[in-house]
């Protein structure tokens, strides 16, 4: 059975990611095409309770309790298993679009100061490759000021988002990205996902 063509969206939290998706995939399909989101797992309800499990032992916070090592082995695990059905969906699809993809796992081990990198890198090698990659790029303050607005209590700060973006920005496959400028209002983000896609993917936007 043929791959279809795989689009993945990454970047940084608050850069409109899952907004986009839904507008690329209502786009697609008023097209008359059959389009197949490949979820990513919220792992907040792990999160609290790792957090709940450091304070009673003592801990400030999972961080503190797991190191950057363990936990982004332990995160990267659990995306690892919801990213390891990529490239399969129903009969008839025509487009998947991918929530987030390995780079933002890797980005953030680089981000979060791990030393396993690698093992990050190891554990994702083999996953079918994105027919085109949309980096949803945004300055790192509008980013956070996002993220706050949504979630105050949302542990992430200003130095971890930015980090994350230079992160982002020296992987090897950064310059295969398409970088899509994230700032603006929805239709105009929306307007240039769907000239990124269609300028890729010939015929199908």
């Amino acid at each position: 059975m043929t791959t279809p063509p795989i689009v993945a969206f990454i970047g940084l939290d608050g850069a409109g990611k899952s907004t986009q998706i839904e507008m690329l995939k209502a786009a697609c399909e008023d097209r008359g095409l059959s389009v197949f989101v490949h979820p990513n797992p919220s792992l907040q309800g792990l999160s609290t309770r790792l957090d709940e499990i450091a304070v009673e032992h003592g801990h400030v916070d999972r961080f503190a309790m797991l190191g950057p090592d363990t936990h982004k082995v332990m995160t990267a695990a659990v995306k690892w298993v919801a990213m390891s059905s990529l490239g399969t969906a129903p009969d008839g699809t025509d487009l998947i679009i991918a929530d987030r993809y390995a780079y933002c796992q890797i980005a953030a081990a680089e981000a979060l100061g791990a030393s396993n990198r690698w093992l990050i890198e190891g554990m994702f090698r083999g996953l079918p490759e994105p027919t085109l990659t949309l980096m949803m790029d945004l300055e790192p303050s509008v980013a956070f000021d996002r993220v706050k607005a949504r979630d105050p209590e949302e542990w992430i700060d200003l130095g971890f988002i930015s980090r994350m973006r230079a992160a982002y920005s020296e992987l090897p496959q950064a310059s295969q990205w398409t970088w899509v400028e994230a700032e603006g209002t929805t239709e105009d983000v929306h307007r240039r996902v769907v000239a990124a896609v269609a300028g890729k993917l010939d015929g199908l936007l």
